[in-house]
């Protein structure tokens, strides 16, 4: 299988390859459904709702599209991906060595974007956090953005953040390569396309109640672009698919 490891992430010598752009059997465990009349007979039944999928050219079952549907949850990652990389973020980064559930995660990066936006007002994020390998602990990766044009002050102040709140947690911030692919930015989600980490990976990442797979800054991660106006996470998604369909067609 080839990798989509990108190279900057590689420094945490992780062997995973999987992606959730990998050729993946994804069928909808609970498709839509919708009530028809029986003309016949006046019954009322239900049935599958379908859709017409371009692609290929036939109707096909209507997607549930929860995050909790392995399936529909790795059609999302893609959208997500898709939107992160047309937010043209300029840098990526980890942070190793987590302990703690989904709220101690999540307070640690408030924490850690708060002390770093002392120094750079303007920076915005993207994350998804990710069980180890191992099973002891986990990780996050992510992705961020600034009106600083300053590479180096935006990597010498993340990571001087990440060490001082986390403590013990190792920090890797780079630069994202000016040609990134999608695939790229699907990596902090990669845990998704692998059934047997999909739901140790949800609960790192969201309650029961809100199936979440990827955080973001409350407002201006999600933009058109390096310079364009905010706008919100679906809007990327719906033309990141669109740009997807006429490449497919």
């Amino acid at each position: 299988m080839k990798s989509h490891t990108p190279p900057f992430f590689k420094s945490l010598k992780e062997n995973r390859s999987i992606s959730v752009f990998d050729n993946l059997e994804l069928k909808c465990s609970r498709p839509k459904q919708e009530t028809i009349v029986d003309r016949a007979t006046g019954e009322v039944v239900a049935q599958v709702q379908k859709r017409w999928e371009q692609s290929k050219g036939m109707f096909i079952p209507t997607r549930c599209t929860s995050n909790s549907c392995w399936s529909c949850a790795v059609m999302n990652a893609r959208r997500c991906a898709g939107a992160i990389q047309a937010s043209q973020p300029s840098h990526a980064f980890s942070m190793t060595n987590l302990s703690g559930d989904r709220r101690a995660i999540a307070n640690q990066v408030v924490r850690v974007f708060a002390d770093a936006r002392k120094t750079v007002p303007s920076l915005k994020y993207s994350w998804s956090a990710e069980p180890n390998p191992s099973g002891t602990g986990s990780h996050l990766h992510g992705y961020v953005h600034s009106m600083s044009s300053e590479s180096s002050l935006i990597i010498k102040t993340l990571t001087s953040s990440i060490n001082r709140i986390t403590g013990g947690s190792r920090s890797h911030v780079g630069p994202v390569a000016s040609r990134a692919g999608v695939t790229y930015f699907a990596y902090p989600m990669k845990a998704i396309a692998d059934p047997e980490s999909f739901e140790a990976f949800l609960n790192l990442n969201g309650s029961p109640g809100r199936r979440s797979i990827v955080h973001a800054s409350k407002q201006g991660f999600w933009r058109t672009g390096v310079d364009g106006q905010s706008c919100t996470r679906n809007e990327l998604e719906v033309r990141s698919l669109k740009a997807w369909l006429q490449y497919a067609s």
